[in-house]
């Protein structure tokens, strides 16, 4: 509800005015809010990042970054969360791990089938190498201990986003 004593900041010179007082003209508000609809329309995807496997120096293991809250939240249901027992952070881990990973690699080249499609956790070829009945155990085997599967993991989430920090700005030292 507006009322006469309505004010608004007017950013281009630090000053309080009345919400209806027009723009100053020079000012080019269309430009800026045309760039920031350009720059919202833009899809926010983060670069693949790779991970060598310790104690396996030949081979790495490249992933996928871009998770959702969505896809998080199920994984830590999938593995406990809010049950009796708990989470399970290495059937956690397995999760984040299995369902990113786009590729291993052997001596810095990317392995693939037969077919020539690239191996991944849940791929027959990898599971039969690791004489995994799961994907999970597959990982298990490929990492060979629980912290190392733990820490991949939390170095997908990190790059995913989950660990950023936001850097707060003093709002009055903005041009």
């Amino acid at each position: 509800m507006a009322t006469d004593n309505d004010y608004t900041v007017d950013l281009t010179d630090s000053g309080v005015m009345p919400k209806d007082t027009p723009i100053d003209e020079d000012v080019e508000a269309g430009t800026i809010l045309q760039q920031l609809t350009k720059e919202l329309e833009k899809e926010i995807v983060r670069p693949e990042i790779e991970i060598d496997v310790p104690e396996r120096e030949s081979i790495a293991l490249r992933f996928t970054p871009n998770i959702s809250q969505a896809r998080l939240r199920e994984w830590r249901r999938n593995s406990g969360e809010g049950s009796k027992r708990g989470i399970d952070s290495v059937k956690f881990a397995c999760y984040v791990i299995g369902d990113t990973c786009t590729g291993i690699y052997m001596n810095k080249q990317l392995v693939k089938n037969s077919n020539g499609v690239a191996l991944n956790f849940a791929s027959k070829d990898i599971m039969d190498m690791t004489e995994a009945d799961t994907p999970f155990e597959a990982i298990k085997r490929m990492f060979g201990l629980d912290p190392h599967i733990e820490s991949a993991a939390f170095t997908i989430l990190e790059h995913a986003g989950y660990g950023d920090e936001v850097d707060a700005e003093d709002p009055t030292s903005r041009p």
